[in-house]
């Protein structure tokens, strides 16, 4: 495609319009950072989590996702990091004692 060299820049074209419409859909921001995810653009599915978190920052399946994220990318670091942010938010009890699987790992 023409101006976009990895050939994926249009999809991207339309969920930035998309997040720019509605930036408090849930939906569009895991459709997005699904479609940089599949393929294979990691900083920009981090770049979309973490844009996905600071506008919804009380939307825990967004966090989620990010840090688990990091974590299969082996990024342990990261994934604590980002982890430790979620829990600045106070989720409610019972949101991240069902994420301790992923917390184990950390």
């Amino acid at each position: 495609m023409v101006g976009y060299p990895d050939g994926f820049g249009t999809g991207r074209s339309v969920f930035e319009r998309a997040v720019g419409k509605d930036h408090r859909n849930c939906g569009i921001w895991v459709k997005y950072a699904e479609m940089e995810m599949r393929n294979g653009n990691v900083d920009r599915v981090r770049n979309v989590w973490d844009r996905a978190v600071t506008v919804l920052p009380r939307v825990d399946q967004l966090w989620y996702k990010y840090a688990q994220l990091e974590e299969v990318l082996g990024n342990v670091r990261e994934a604590r990091r980002v982890f430790e942010r979620w829990m600045e938010w106070m989720p409610e009890e019972q949101r991240w004692s069902e994420r301790g699987g992923f917390t184990r790992g950390l």
